[in-house]
């Protein structure tokens, strides 16, 4: 029962270690991923600002060229919406999601390689488990080899002690 319950908390021990691991390497990659994404909130930004001096400095030269109605005809009037204006293109989730999976696979195989060498110590302190408790084992058997032994042996020195009062017995009698 109480090997059981040892067993148990081993068991418990190395799923927390599994989740601590597991919660490290996420935490580590949401900070790296937070970071990527202030840094393309900046840049983006900044493009967007470019842009956005770009579409200016070209409607005006537009305005001022081709006059009001061209400017109206191609849509970059005042009828145009500014959330339209605004607005810039973000890349691909996808080649984002290619640099995640190879980060989380190489995460996997940094706790596959500690789960192994945790296993690894593991079978080696059971095979010195299995070696004390054969030690044990054959430790029981010898003692029991040598109490046999001696029971042997006193068996033996009662019938010596015998002998020698037989003997004693005879000699007196003749």
């Amino acid at each position: 029962m109480l090997n059981e319950q040892l067993f148990k908390a081993e068991e418990k021990i190395l799923d927390l270690k599994f989740e601590k691991e597991t919660f490290d390497l996420q935490f580590a990659r949401l900070q790296k991923r937070n970071t990527d994404l202030e840094q393309y909130k900046l840049a983006s930004a900044k493009y967007s600002s470019v842009l956005k001096n770009q579409e200016s400095a070209q409607r005006e030269a537009l305005a001022g060229t081709a006059g009001v109605t061209a400017a109206t005809l191609l849509g970059i009037g005042a009828e145009q919406k500014k959330e339209d204006r605004d607005t810039v293109k973000l890349k691909s989730k996808s080649t984002k999601s290619v640099a995640e999976l190879e980060q989380l696979v190489e995460s996997l195989k940094r706790v596959i390689e500690k789960q192994k060498t945790e296993a690894d110590a593991l079978k080696r302190a059971v095979e010195v488990q299995e070696q004390r408790g054969e030690k044990l084992k054959s430790e029981k058997q010898l003692r029991q080899r040598i109490e046999s032994l001696e029971q042997e042996l006193h068996a033996y020195e009662m019938k010596d002690v015998n002998l020698d009062e037989k003997d004693r017995t005879l000699k007196r009698l003749i």
